[in-house]
């Protein structure tokens, strides 16, 4: 387990992993914020401590201290 510090709260990562498999992007594939999100959510749970649960095009990551994060994924 990993532990970084940032402004002074100590935060655990989970054991880097290395990835088996790469998406990959074909000609003419339509892919949507909620396709990002959905792809984004298992490498944070394999990566970070806590639950990270899925809605939509936004993830919540919530840490066992009970500290939640919105990760919302926009098409520019």
């Amino acid at each position: 387990m990993q532990r970084v510090s940032v402004g002074g709260t100590l935060y655990f990562f989970k054991e880097e992993t290395m990835m088996q498999e790469k998406h990959v992007f074909e000609e003419g594939a339509v892919v949507t914020a909620e396709d990002i999100a959905a792809s984004l959510k298992p490498l944070i749970d394999e990566y970070f401590v806590g639950e990270c649960n899925g809605e939509g095009e936004t993830l919540i990551y919530t840490l066992p201290d009970g500290k939640r994060f919105e990760i919302a994924v926009t098409e520019k």
